[in-house]
């Protein structure tokens, strides 16, 4: 039988579909956008809640990396980050490209005929060493008391963090050999001054950004890798997960005593974990957690033992990202917090959470 256009179109897109891999995804600072990254260097922009269209607004392949992907199958993952001045960080992941560009969400947002980015505000290539990939992003969030708005950091797969103004586009420090392996993950503490930095090579390091010291102010060492972290915004505590369990500490228990030991041990979720968000600033509101099963885990952060850890069924499996719409501003009183789950399929599943229960609402499909 001769294959037709359509037939044809149709396949590539059912394979492009069973290859898809959603490694990141942020909200916009209004709440009312989703964008999201996979493996392949493509970013999907989607409307905040699936029920007004589970398809994206538009699919786009980032600059420079559809190219660099058909000259190499090699992983080509798009990291995302949204900082408190407006903008949308997108970080190239490939051996071949180490871009890092900004866009305004006002220059998103503004445009509804949009069907791809804008252009950038900024694009700069940072130099990197051989066969070096960046591999996570951060910025500050508003809820964060960061005077340092415009800095950005970036980890690296041979454990260098860089801290980037992006507001000068240059680059502030450079700390070589901050990690033994990937760094897989960091997270901006509540005071803005000090970052977590989590590893493959089996520790997470809190650095003090206001210190010009290269050295980590206290590390937690496993045995595991690690690879998500989220500090507790209303207290001096850290959540850490991976291939070593999802465990509460204390960082000034970490500065008081050479041996190391957590706050509390979350039993209730099975390892390993690929990603983590924490839902709330109070003690009664939860961890959420994604692994290598199709299950979103609601854990109560206090370690209740009469508190029931929750799971909801997803479709991707394994989640390798989760995001909500805790550290952005509510566009409206009592508006509900909204939650995306991605990783290991071409659905995103859309959850929201009040007072402690997830409902899951739908999904976006990440293809055209």
């Amino acid at each position: 039988m001769r294959s037709t256009t359509a037939y044809l179109d149709s396949y590539n897109t059912s394979i492009d579909r069973i290859n898809t891999c959603i490694m990141s995804a942020v909200y916009s600072p209004d709440n009312i956008r989703l964008i999201a990254a996979d493996d392949q260097g493509r970013l999907g922009l989607f409307h905040s809640s699936p029920q007004i269209s589970m398809k994206p607004i538009f699919l786009t392949n980032v600059s420079n990396t559809s190219q660099t992907q058909s000259m190499n199958n090699a992983n080509n993952s798009i990291s995302l980050a949204s900082s408190a001045t407006g903008m949308l960080i997108v970080v190239n992941g490939s051996n071949q490209n180490g871009l890092v560009q900004g866009y305004r969400w006002s220059d998103i947002m503004s445009n509804k005929k949009l069907t791809s980015l804008p252009s950038d505000t900024f694009s700069f290539d940072l130099a990197r060493g051989p066969n070096e990939t960046f591999v996570c992003v951060q910025a500050p969030s508003k809820k964060q008391q960061q005077q340092k708005f415009d800095e950005i950091i970036v980890g690296s797969s041979t454990g260098t963090l860089r801290i980037l103004n992006i507001e000068r586009q240059t680059l502030v420090t450079t700390i070589d050999a901050a990690h033994q392996g990937t760094i897989h993950n960091i997270a901006f503490a509540n005071d803005g001054k000090r970052i977590a930095s989590c590893s493959e090579d089996g520790t997470c390091k809190i650095w003090d950004l206001s210190s010009s010291s290269h050295q980590p102010i206290h590390t937690i060492e496993t045995n595991k890798w690690i690879s998500c972290c989220a500090f507790d915004m209303a207290t001096d505590r850290l959540v850490i997960g991976g291939e070593c369990p999802l465990t509460l500490w204390h960082l000034a228990m970490l500065g008081s005593s050479s041996k190391q030991k957590p706050l509390l041990v979350y039993n209730s979720v099975p390892t390993p974990i690929y990603s983590l968000a924490l839902c709330s600033a109070d003690d009664d509101d939860t961890i959420l957690v994604g692994g290598e099963t199709n299950k979103l885990y609601s854990v109560p952060k206090n370690g209740d033992e009469h508190a029931q850890t929750i799971s909801r069924p997803t479709t991707p499996s394994p989640i390798y990202t989760i995001t909500t719409t805790f550290n952005n501003t509510p566009s409206k009183e009592n508006e509900e917090m909204k939650i995306a789950v991605a990783g290991s399929h071409w659905h995103i599943d859309s959850f929201t959470i009040t007072e402690g229960n997830i409902r899951k609402n739908g999904h976006y499909e990440f293809s055209k």
